[in-house]
């Protein structure tokens, strides 16, 4: 309540308005000329390349990258943070700057079909419709997103997008991405950040990016999470009752096609090696000895799981013959197994 995200807001935003505003100034060739000022230029120049690290023979190309107009991330734990900023953000003298803020398909998506649908088989339905063009949301943002005045140009957070979206039947994530390519100052979770796959899924560029981690003592316990993974035998469980019933339909399938020609990408063999894995996976789980209980209590002899070195996960997958060889013809199989389930779905 003291002002320190207000205060962070404005004052990195001042300096990319000087940042942009130099930038500007040189392009037109407004500064100063003389004999005394270009050496002066040239004298800090050559300081500032060696205080950076930038050596002479390193070239014009490289020096220029650095002394392009900078893009400031700004990333926060949640999205509800997030939202709060950019209310500030609204509510200062900076209102008029160019922001974006990237979401995911669950917050933005506003597809009939893919609302009871998340996490991988919500990405997988979308891009496949995308890729068809069956949504008209998508649609509609394709054909429209280069027309002037198309874009929303005041700050908008996810609700806004939403907002946005509903009004013009154009789709907020795609349009959020988007906006993203021209914000001076965009939006965003830890996790996009840090997570190397989103952060390549979401397209984020970090070239010339000035990045501020607001509530920064979180940033640890985030990086753990995009590090860590968690399964159940439960899970485990689902999967091969998943995979089963795609054997049913794939079979159906085959049985109702008349033309014996017909190409399809997902073939049985790879069901087959699915639920081979998934078998052999749930096998080596449920061989896992527990801990007991032993000390004296009404919890005294009961299971209390155990605990393994990191390295363990390595010999529990390759009880399941899953290694590095094979991640590849594994992670193939799987995305074909999600995009079956996509187009067969009800």
């Amino acid at each position: 309540g003291t002002g320190k995200t207000l205060s962070l807001l404005c004052s990195s935003l001042a300096w990319l308005q000087a940042k942009k505003a130099q930038a500007q100034a040189t392009a037109q060739g407004m500064l100063l000329n003389n004999d005394s000022q270009q050496m002066f230029n040239t004298t800090l120049q050559a300081e500032l390349k060696k205080s950076t690290g930038v050596s002479e023979s390193s070239g014009d190309a490289l020096w220029s990258e650095r002394l392009a107009t900078p893009h400031i991330i700004y990333a926060s734990r949640t999205h509800s943070q997030l939202t709060q900023v950019m209310k500030e953000l609204k509510r200062s003298g900076y209102s008029h700057v160019k922001a974006a803020i990237l979401g995911s398909r669950d917050q933005l998506c506003l597809h009939p079909d893919l609302s009871k649908e998340q996490g991988f088989m919500k990405v997988t339905m979308c891009r496949a419709k995308v890729r068809e063009r069956t949504c008209h949301f998508y649609n509609n943002f394709d054909t429209n997103k280069t027309d002037k005045g198309f874009a929303p140009t005041d700050v908008v957070d996810i609700e806004d997008l939403v907002k946005f979206g509903t009004k013009r039947q154009c789709c907020p994530y795609y349009l959020a991405r988007e906006l993203t390519t021209t914000a001076d100052i965009v939006f965003m979770p830890y996790n996009y950040l840090l997570n190397p796959q989103t952060r390549q899924q979401q397209r984020l560029d970090l070239n010339n990016a000035v990045v501020i981690l607001d509530e920064a003592h979180n940033v640890e316990k985030m990086c753990e999470e995009s590090a860590s993974v968690h399964f159940s035998s439960t899970d485990i469980a689902l999967c091969i009752n998943e995979v089963t019933q795609a054997m049913k339909k794939f079979s159906e399938n085959l049985n109702q096609e008349s033309d014996g020609d017909t190409e399809m990408d997902f073939k049985m063999e790879d069901l087959c090696l699915l639920k081979t894995m998934f078998l052999a996976l749930e096998k080596a789980v449920d061989e896992i000895e527990l801990d007991t209980v032993k000390e004296e209590g009404p919890n005294k002899g009961k299971k209390a799981g155990r605990t393994f070195p990191g390295s363990y996960i390595f010999e529990l997958l390759a009880k399941a013959e899953i290694g590095l060889e094979n991640v590849p013809v594994i992670d193939q199989a799987l995305t074909g197994l999600a995009q079956f389930l996509s187009t067969t779905s009800d």
